[in-house]
């Protein structure tokens, strides 16, 4: 089960990817989640081990959603 940061990350990405056809900055994401880039970072890394997001930690939010 997917944390609440999480969650809210995937469906930010899910809607600019579907709707916008980018994939969200860093910047972006703390905007729309209201969360810091730490919790964003952990909760990309919960994502990325979930198999919901391919990303390699360290390198730019060019993410792939699964």
């Amino acid at each position: 089960m997917l944390s609440d940061t999480a969650r809210k990350l995937l469906m930010i990405m899910r809607h600019c990817s579907l709707h916008h056809g980018y994939v969200p900055t860093l910047e972006v994401l703390e905007t729309k989640s209201g969360q810091t880039p730490e919790k964003i970072r952990a909760g990309l890394q919960e994502l990325t081990e979930n198999n919901y997001i391919l990303w390699e930690f360290g390198k730019p939010l060019g993410v792939q959603l699964s």
